[in-house]
């Protein structure tokens, strides 16, 4: 099968409109200030001109410039248009010469999104029971209707406070404190409208050039059916915009006069977080198990499931500049756990589960970090010769990091029931090691096939916990060189060597393939199954084109060194 596809896939834009002001003023001990903050944001999200991907089955047609199968697809020009606003006062009080307060209270205002050019979404009249395969009940709403009702009654009051228990000179001992309510914008999921603005169509046996009537597509039918079926974009009945409850309490400890040690608890409570699913629909009778409905192709629903728990412990030691040395060193021993790390969009149906099945240790988790970094100015030599004037004056900043490994998840890649997409289940523990030895792998491990049991029954989830295993710790120390020459009045130069990963010590995250493909009973595992296959800096993306963070410099790349000379006038 050979083929191609011929014209732009997408023209997105986005547009910013932003007015913020604040306003202070002090009466007594009280500084009090107010404030505003107004977006108005209208991306331009996914139009693109007509799209033909073509399909050729054999050489006898490309010789006959026909093609088995052509894909035409258009999206009209749609501007989604949202608005925020957010409005605020706040006091802080230095109720005595030890104890300052602050108190505030914020209103956030989010309508739903819509379209700006006279262009407004389709929604549902009522979003769908995931409960039901059978949804042939679903409506559009009537032209207009908002994805959700605006809440008028999002208040975020805040409170914080620090009280010096101690005054001695460099033995001031600080409390500090606080406490608030913040609400997310909730936007995430509303900005691609589908129908009534895209389309396509599909044609069999065209001969080429393409005729200009086969690159156009009709204008769509309000009048759903079968052959006319809808994509839409929809809300929970109860959606509402997402809250964070945050609090933290800190010690601070000053060590003599250019030094202080800080230990503080900071945590953070993620309610109502956005859960966005993308809903494949079949027609009725197509296949068994699968939604279906002779109207809707696809809905995309969003909702509150998701929430999430972050409570920390964090100690940091700072020196400011003093004989020379320069430093910082933080600590930090924290626990995420949610049952969804991001409100990116996942698929149903198929195997469709209570968020509680997916509660766990957060992609991002990090049990400890510690880093540390300093900055010492290289003692001169005595005297105003050329040596000293060459060796002298030299600074070395140096940075060490490590933490410990980040959380993974190994699932099962199956299809739907209806085979509409793939569905990622996890697999039961058989009680076998989780790892086994390989002198030949990185990390000299690997995670045992026979530790899984992947063929589970329909329906159900998995012995095994969300991000239940770990991937290795890292660790890294990068360092440079440099110093500030002056040539002449007014002019200067500087030189600076750096050197990345000195020990080139090697760093990886975790298995590149942690899903095995079951299809009918079998399981197949590839070879690289639950082997590092790449370093830590290459699974944070490639950089340039493939996106992420440019492996050279970053984490756990390889040693590398960059000389620099930089001239100042």
């Amino acid at each position: 099968m050979n083929g191609f596809a011929y014209g732009d896939v997408s023209h997105n834009e986005n547009s910013q409109f932003q007015v913020v002001d604040n306003l202070s003023y002090r009466a007594g001990s009280h500084q009090l200030k107010f404030g505003g903050d107004y977006r108005r944001l209208t991306p331009l999200i996914g139009a693109n001109d007509v799209i033909a991907s073509i399909i050729a089955t054999s050489l006898q047609e490309i010789h006959d410039n026909r093609a088995a199968t052509v894909f035409v697809a258009n999206s009209i020009r749609y501007n989604a248009l949202f608005n925020t606003y957010y409005f605020y006062g706040q006091d802080t009080w230095k109720a005595s010469n030890r104890l300052t307060l602050t108190y505030g209270l914020g209103w956030n205002l989010n309508p739903s999104p819509t379209g700006a050019g006279g262009k407004v979404p389709y929604t549902l009249a009522v979003a769908p029971d995931l409960s039901q395969t059978d949804q042939s009940s679903l409506a559009l709403a009537p032209l207009g209707t908002p994805y959700y009702e605006t809440d008028f009654g999002k208040l975020s009051p805040r409170f914080g406070f620090a009280y010096q228990f101690s005054q001695k000179p460099g033995r001031e001992l600080v409390i500090r404190g606080g406490i608030g309510v913040f609400y997310d914008l909730g936007q995430t999921g509303f900005g691609n409208p589908g129908f009534p603005y895209s389309g396509n169509v599909f044609l069999s046996n065209v001969s080429f050039p393409l005729p200009a009537a086969s690159l156009t597509i009709p204008e769509r039918s309000l009048n759903l059916g079968p052959a006319n079926r809808a994509t839409v974009t929809a809300a929970s009945a109860d959606f509402t915009l997402p809250r964070t409850y945050q609090w933290n309490l800190t010690a601070e400890q000053s060590l003599g006069k250019d030094q202080a040690l800080s230990v503080g608890y900071v945590a953070a409570l993620g309610r109502d977080l956005v859960r966005v699913r993308r809903i494949d629909i079949g027609l009725p009778g197509q296949a068994p198990g699968i939604y279906f409905s002779p109207n809707f192709s696809a809905v995309t629903l969003i909702d509150n499931g998701a929430e999430s728990n972050y409570h920390s412990l964090q100690a940091q030691f700072t020196r400011r500049l003093s004989r020379g040395l320069q430093a910082i060193a933080s600590y930090t021993w924290s626990h995420s756990i949610d049952n969804a790390s991001s409100d990116g969009s996942f698929a149903a149906p198929g195997f469709t589960f209570p968020q509680d099945a997916y509660h766990g240790d957060s992609d991002f988790d990090v049990r400890h970090n510690f880093s540390a970094a300093f900055t010492y100015r290289i003692p001169s030599p005595k005297g105003k010769n050329f040596y000293s004037a060459v060796i002298g004056a030299w600074s070395l900043n140096t940075i060490f990091s490590a933490r410990t490994g980040l959380p993974y998840t190994v699932q099962i890649n199956e299809l739907t029931p209806g085979g509409a997409s793939a569905s990622f289940r996890r697999p039961s523990l058989t009680g076998q090691p989780l790892y086994l030895n390989d002198p030949n792998v990185a990390t000299g491990r690997r995670l045992n096939p026979a530790a899984f049991n992947f063929l589970i029954p329909a329906g159900q989830m998995g012995t095994l916990g969300r991000n239940a295993l770990r991937g290795p710790g890292f660790w890294q120390m990068d360092t440079g060189i440099h110093r500030t020459f002056s040539l002449y009045e007014g002019l200067r130069m500087e030189l600076r060597w750096e050197v990345f990963n000195v020990f080139n010590h090697s760093t990886f995250l975790y298995p590149s393939i942690q899903t095995a493909p079951v299809r009918n009973g079998v399981v197949t595992f590839a070879p690289n199954f639950g082997v590092i296959t790449q370093s830590a800096a290459r699974g944070f993306g490639g950089g340039g084109n493939t996106g992420g963070f440019n492996p050279l410099f970053q984490n756990g790349g390889p040693r590398s060194m960059q000389f620099a000379a930089r001239f100042s006038f």
